[in-house]
């Protein structure tokens, strides 16, 4: 197993990396105070070719193995988690139906993203969050039941693809929305997201193979992981360069111990975790065994080290941190977002230890 980045990946960072510093942080606040990521910068991502990667065959610009895939959402989101969160939703859809579909519903489905057309995955649950082995979304003789959160915003004219018990895959094809409420959150606020009833919702089961069903979600998950990651490398070097600047007693705060203690450890859970996610990625494309238990892990690392380095960075920066006039109070918001929504309790076991330890999890 070898994971340095090749030359192509390196490439491809380098593109978007310059791209997130010049017009994704430059969009962040106002894409947040809109509540949606604005469709100048969505077009752009869309022509750059990397939020959905699609096979030539079905008029695409090609695929991205899942260490790629890790690779984009970090550089996307350490311009804006918000924004990663939302332009990634149809590449989300377009790696699972690559990898679970049957070819006819990957003929059907496919060329309409490939075009730049929205879809999202409905995968959220209250309890289960993001776990793909807890889903209590129910489909029976085709009709979905259960109630869906955090679901990015396909428009009307977009696909949406339920995850249900099993785990299984569901095409929504008929049938009126019960319920259907834009939610108020209290970060990840440039994804426009939905909150949907699914009783009595018309559906079509994606794919023939559970094992392929759960390779597709294990990989639509290691896209949170890699959106978790650049938020976390954000707040760490945001804080690292405060801490250079600020001074206290005639000195860089981040002179003192505490300060530096603290930005290391948080500097070691985010190179863990990636390590973690990229090994996670690797072995899931190779179909290794315990490839699920690699990416479930890997994922609560990324949130972790995610919901430390936003919240360290808030410290770093005392009242400052707590203004807009920095990013800090906004990717510790959007870290708080995303752990609820994948793993509500993580938030709980962090803050129950009372401190964070190096390596993700207390």
């Amino acid at each position: 197993m070898d994971l340095r980045p090749t030359e192509e990946q390196q490439s491809l960072v380098e593109v978007l990396h310059d791209f997130a510093a010049s017009e994704v942080r430059r969009a962040a606040r106002a894409c947040e105070e809109a509540g949606e990521v604005a469709g100048a910068l969505r077009a752009a991502l869309v022509e750059i070719g990397v939020s959905t990667g699609v096979a030539e065959a079905f008029g695409g610009q090609g695929t991205f193995d899942a260490v790629t895939g890790l690779m984009i959402a970090e550089e996307l989101a350490w311009g804006d988690p918000g924004v990663a969160y939302s332009v990634l939703a149809p590449g989300v859809v377009a790696s699972v139906l690559q990898r679970a579909a049957t070819p006819e519903q990957q003929a059907d489905l496919l060329p309409g993203l490939a075009a730049g057309g929205r879809a999202a995955l409905a995968l959220t649950e209250r309890e289960a969050g993001a776990d793909i082995f807890r889903m209590d979304t129910t489909a029976d003789t085709g009709r979905l039941h259960g109630v869906k959160y955090a679901v990015p915003d396909p428009g009307p004219a977009g696909s949406l693809i339920v995850v249900a018990e099993g785990p299984s895959i569901w095409r929504v094809v008929t049938g009126a929305w019960a319920e259907a409420v834009a939610e108020d959150k209290l970060g990840l606020r440039s994804a426009r997201t939905l909150k949907l009833g699914l009783d009595g919702m018309g559906a079509e089961e994606i794919g023939t193979g559970t094992d392929d069903v759960v390779a597709a979600l294990l990989a639509a998950k290691l896209v949170t992981a890699g959106i978790a990651l650049g938020l976390a490398r954000a707040a760490v070097e945001y804080a690292a360069a405060y801490a250079s600047e600020r001074t206290a007693f005639g000195r860089p705060i981040g002179a003192f111990q505490g300060i530096s203690f603290m930005i290391a450890d948080r500097a070691t859970d985010l190179d863990a975790a990636r390590l973690l996610c990229w090994e996670a990625g690797w072995a899931l494309d190779a179909a290794r065994p315990g490839a699920d238990r690699l990416v479930m892990a890997a994922c609560g690392q990324a949130v972790a080290a995610a919901v430390a380095a936003s919240d360290d960075a808030v410290q770093v920066l005392g009242g400052h941190g707590y203004m807009r006039d920095h990013p800090v109070e906004l990717w510790y918001r959007d870290a708080m977002t995303l752990a609820t929504l994948d793993a509500p309790w993580l938030i709980g076991d962090l803050f129950l230890a009372g401190r964070y330890q190096a390596g993700g999890l207390p």
